[in-house]
């Protein structure tokens, strides 16, 4: 038979539960610089040298670049950051330039994350430095790789919402044919993809149930 655990035992923040969602519109209006690293901060290091999600041995693989696109007519992207690639870095959180804006086309993210992408002013990918993990874990890298990133996305995720940033996750991404434009090396593994822009407010009718696809 279950157990009948009492509500009361559970502490439940719908607030976050609410905001905390897959943004497939952005508004257009541009993600200041200082908001985009806001978002990164829950993955930076403390002083106490402690990060807030844990890491198989301590060798945190994981890294988090980002790809900042150029403003268009249709398109405010981020203040303050030239468009290009970037490298967060957790020690200092500060991000760091890796290469040059080189234009990855919209249709490389998928056929359904299409229209995403080319609203969105970031992309984000999480990606594994096999050789900082590998030696240790061999062929169990990519599996404890996944479930950092999985801890990593979370922090994103609430960060987000606190900051009004919409993230889509990409389950396709191309890769392999874009490593060189994001100035990636050969034991660099994608983990994950998410997309970011300005969050679409939204306001659901009372009493009318809010819907959201959150298909990859």
């Amino acid at each position: 038979m279950p157990l009948n655990l009492a509500r009361d035992a559970f502490s439940e923040d719908d607030g976050i539960a609410l905001k905390r969602r897959t943004h497939r519109r952005f508004s257009g209006c541009p993600i200041g610089g200082n908001e985009l690293l806001g978002m990164l901060s829950p993955l930076r290091r403390r002083l106490s040298g402690k990060l807030r999600y844990a890491s198989a041995g301590g060798l945190y693989p994981v890294q988090v670049y980002l790809q900042v696109r150029p403003a268009t007519d249709d398109l405010a992207a981020v203040s303050n950051i030239s468009p290009g690639t970037y490298y967060f870095q957790p020690e200092e959180a500060l991000l760091y330039p890796v290469a040059p804006y080189g234009p990855i086309p919209a249709a490389a993210f998928g056929d359904f994350n299409a229209p995403v992408a080319a609203a969105s002013s970031v992309s984000l990918f999480l990606v594994s430095d096999l050789e900082a993990i590998a030696p240790l874990y061999g062929v169990d890298s990519l599996r404890l790789s996944l479930i950092e990133t999985g801890a990593m996305v979370q922090l994103l995720e609430e960060a987000a919402a606190d900051l009004d940033i919409g993230l889509c996750h990409v389950g396709s991404f191309d890769f392999e044919s874009y490593r060189q434009t994001l100035g990636l090396g050969p034991n660099q593994v994608l983990m994950h993809t998410l997309l970011a822009g300005r969050a679409v407010p939204t306001a659901t009718p009372a009493g009318e149930a809010s819907i959201v696809d959150e298909r990859l």
